[in-house]
C-alpha cells in the first residue's frame, strides 16, 4: 500500500460542490497518486487554491472543491465502492469521479480501493487527510480574561500539526474584530509581534469597548485573525472562537471619610466651698471645630482607560462632598457648635469631690456627644442620598461608557434615573 498525505488548510475549510467548472475560467490542475498495480487516483484542484508540494496538497483557499478520479490500471482492475472508506459526498456528472462535499468526513487514513475481477487481489491507495487547525491563544495564568488596563499580555499562535511549523515562513496575527473600539481610550487593544516568524504576539493594553448601544457591557470580546505563510502562498486564518476578553467590572474606587473633628473644649474647674466640691465654673469652645478629612483610593490596573475617571469622581466624593461645609448634604452635618452646646449645658449639672474625675467625665461626655453627631451622618445617608450623591459625583467627573450613573447604579438596579 502507497500512503499520499493530503493537507487541509485552514481548519474551518469547507469542500463545495458542483464540480471544478464553476469556480472559475482557470484551467484546474491534477495529481496522481498511484498504487502498487498501477491504479490511480487524480485529484484535480484549482492552482489558486492549492499547494502540490511532493507528497503534500496544502488546501490554501476556500471554499473549493476537490474532485477524485478513479483510473482502474487496466479493464481486469475495477474501484470498489464498498470497500473504500473515501466516500462520495455527492457524485459528479462523469461516474468515475467523486467530489468530496460538505457532508464527508475529513480525518486520517482514507483511502481507494480497486480490486482484480474474479481475484482476490486488492490495491489500496491510501490518502491521509490532515486537518490543519492554526489558533492564537493567550498564554496562562490568566487565560482569556483580563481586567482594562493590563499590559504586556503574550499570545501564541499554534499549528497544529506541530511538524508544519518548520514549513511556515510568516505568522501575521490581527484582531478581525472588531476594527474600531467605542471606548473612552477612543481606541482598540494592539498586536505586537515578539519574534521574527510571528508565533508570539504581545498585546499592549487590554482595553474594553462598549458593544452596546447604553455602553453598558461588563465586558468585551475581541477575536483573533490573521494569516500565515507556508512555501511562498497565503493562507487566511478566519475569524474564529478564540476570544481575548477585557473586564471592566475589576475597576472600581472609594472614598470615605477619616477625620471629623480637631481640638476640644477648655474647662474651667473650681472648687466650690459652699458645697465642699469640685465644679465646672464654665467651659469654653477652644479650638474645637469640625474639621472632615477625607480620604479616596482608586483599585484596578494603573493602565486602565478608566482610571482617571474613577480617580476624578473619587476626588469629588472627598473633597467636594464630604469635607465641603457649604455641600447641600455633607454641610448639614457635623456641627461643632451643636455638640459644644450640649457639652457646657451638661457641665452645669457636675459636680464631684475630685477634679480629675470631673475631666474624664467631661472627656468621656465629649466623646459620646461627637459619636452621637456622627451617627446621625450615618442614618441620614439613605439610599436615596448614596444615589443622589454618586449621581452629582459622576456628572461633575463627566464620566463616560461604563462609568456612567447609568451603567454602574441603574442598569444594576441600585438607583433610579
Amino acid at each position: 500500500m502507497k500512503t499520499h498525505t493530503l493537507i487541509l488548510l485552514p481548519a474551518l475549510l469547507t469542500l463545495l460542490v458542483p464540480l471544478p467548472q464553476a469556480h472559475s475560467q482557470q484551467a484546474l490542475l491534477k495529481k496522481e497518486y498511484t498504487g502498487n498495480h498501477g491504479n490511480k487516483v487524480f485529484v484535480h484542484y484549482h492552482p489558486d487554491h492549492c499547494i502540490d508540494n511532493g507528497d503534500t496538497l496544502y488546501v490554501i483557499h476556500r471554499p473549493t472543491t476537490l474532485v477524485l478520479e478513479m483510473k482502474p490500471a487496466d479493464k481486469d482492475w475495477e474501484y470498489e465502492e464498498g470497500n473504500s472508506t473515501l466516500k462520495p459526498g455527492e457524485q459528479a456528472a462523469d461516474p468515475s469521479k467523486i467530489a468530496l462535499g460538505t457532508e464527508q468526513p475529513l480525518f486520517p487514513s482514507r483511502f481507494a480501493s480497486f480490486h482484480r475481477k474474479g481475484k482476490s487481489t486488492r490495491d489500496d491507495i491510501a490518502i491521509n487527510v490532515v486537518l490543519v487547525h492554526v489558533k492564537a491563544f493567550v498564554e496562562l495564568p490568566k487565560g482569556q480574561k483580563y481586567c482594562d488596563g493590563e499590559i504586556d499580555i503574550p499570545v501564541r499562535v499554534r499549528i497544529e500539526p506541530e511538524w508544519l511549523k518548520e514549513h511556515t515562513e510568516k505568522v501575521e496575527l490581527e484582531f478581525a474584530s472588531p476594527k474600531v473600539c467605542d471606548n473612552p481610550h477612543g481606541a482598540c487593544s494592539q498586536l505586537f509581534k515578539e519574534e521574527p516568524v510571528g508565533w508570539l504576539w504581545r498585546i499592549d493594553n487590554a482595553r474594553w469597548f462598549s458593544n452596546r448601544s447604553d455602553h453598558c457591557n461588563t465586558g468585551s470580546s475581541y477575536e483573533f485573525g490573521g494569516k500565515i505563510m507556508i512555501h511562498g502562498a497565503e493562507v487566511q486564518i478566519t475569524e474564529s472562537p478564540y476570544m481575548f476578553v477585557t473586564l471592566f467590572n475589576c475597576i472600581d474606587g472609594c472614598a470615605e471619610i477619616m477625620k471629623m473633628w480637631n481640638g476640644s473644649p477648655y474647662p474651667t474647674i473650681i472648687y466650690n466651698e459652699s458645697i465642699e466640691k469640685w465644679i465646672v465654673e464654665d467651659i469654653s469652645i477652644n479650638d474645637f471645630k469640625r474639621d472632615v478629612k477625607a480620604v479616596w483610593d482608586y483599585v484596578g490596573t494603573e493602565n486602565s482607560q478608566y482610571k482617571e475617571m474613577v480617580i476624578f469622581e473619587e476626588v469629588i466624593h472627598a473633597y467636594a462632598q464630604m469635607e465641603n461645609i457649604a455641600h447641600w448634604f455633607y454641610g448639614r452635618y457635623l456641627n461643632a457648635q451643636n455638640v459644644f452646646n450640649k457639652l457646657r449645658a451638661h457641665s452645669k449639672l457636675l459636680s464631684a469631690d475630685d477634679p480629675d474625675y470631673l475631666r474624664e467625665h467631661l472627656d468621656y461626655y465629649f466623646s459620646f456627644l461627637k459619636i452621637t453627631e456622627e451617627e446621625i451622618l450615618y442614618s441620614d445617608t439613605t439610599h436615596e442620598v448614596i444615589c443622589a450623591l454618586e449621581k452629582e459625583a459622576k456628572h461633575a467627573a463627566k464620566s463616560s461608557h461604563f462609568g456612567t450613573y447609568h451603567c454602574t447604579y441603574v442598569v444594576h438596579g441600585f438607583c433610579e434615573e
